[in-house]
């Protein structure tokens, strides 16, 4: 994604491997490109290496500033399972934070691609519980890329993160597009509609088209059982602090009908210690 009023250099791209086993890749690649590790791992080789990735961090292996058929490219090796778990999870937000953004996928199985999926639900459910029942497009594109940097100090401290970068990634070229297109398939399921429509049938539930240019008001129901739904489509981790909050049995759907009725709720879901390491 291209960033709006970026200035500077040109940004690195930047992949994200999943490496079904760690080892292996790192073998491969040391042989094939030696010059993308430290010294220290290529004497200490892929098993130290393998190691080294999964447990260090959030999990993944990052080499930086290096050329790839004549591309200047930085790249994150992750373990496909590593991989899963956070985007079902978000365990860190590290990678299910990046690909809640348009990112232009390569290649999946059929597990990632269900997790993918499950990570974008989970993404649209907590930004429209903690959104009013009418607000713009760009702010819903705007709250979801929030999410990754929740909880990064570098947001809040002078000099650190440009205070308007949310913004900027969102407004960058062919974002929004890239936004619609990666949401498509769930905004309508969630009865969201723009506030000028009728409410849409039960057969044209999962059907939405887009209009404007991104500052078109958005409207979702305000009723009880949608925010209930908006609950149970929250990665499970987070459904299970915000029902221990509230004393609450979180795999009994009529706790979640009543969590909505419950004051200061929304604030519960917002402050349920994201990890905030996405980017």
């Amino acid at each position: 994604m291209e960033q709006a009023e970026r200035s500077g250099p040109a940004p690195l791209i930047d992949f994200i491997v999943s490496a079904p086993d760690l080892q292996a890749f790192h073998a491969e690649n040391l042989k094939r490109n030696p010059d993308h590790y430290p010294l220290f791992a290529r004497a200490l080789g892929p098993k130290f290496v393998a190691w080294a990735n999964d447990a260090w961090g959030a999990g993944l292996w990052y080499v930086t500033m290096v050329k790839v058929q004549g591309l200047e490219i930085k790249y994150g090796v992750v373990a496909s399972d590593t991989l899963v778990r956070d985007l079902q999870q978000w365990r860190t937000l590290y990678t299910a934070g990046r690909l809640q953004k348009p990112v232009l996928v390569l290649t999946e199985t059929p597990e990632i691609s269900a997790a993918l999926s499950a990570n974008l639900r989970y993404a649209l459910s907590y930004a429209l519980l903690l959104l009013p029942e009418r607000f713009s497009e760009f702010e819903l594109w705007e709250k979801i890329t929030s999410i990754s940097y929740s909880g990064d100090p570098r947001m809040n401290i002078p000099g650190g993160e440009n205070p308007r970068k949310i913004q900027n990634i969102v407004r960058g070229k062919n974002v929004l597009e890239g936004f619609r297109s990666l949401y498509s398939n769930h905004v309508g399921r969630v009865g969201l509609r723009f506030a000028d429509d009728k409410p849409p049938a039960a057969s044209q539930v999962a059907k939405f088209l887009w209009q404007g240019n991104g500052d078109a008001t958005l409207q979702q129901p305000g009723n009880s059982e949608h925010l209930a739904q908006l609950l149970v489509d929250l990665p499970r981790p987070l459904k299970v602090k915000v029902a221990g909050h509230f004393k609450a049995d979180v795999d009994d759907p009529t706790a979640w009908l009543e969590i909505t009725n419950k004051p200061g709720f929304r604030k519960i879901v917002e402050d349920g210690e994201l990890p905030g390491l996405g980017r």
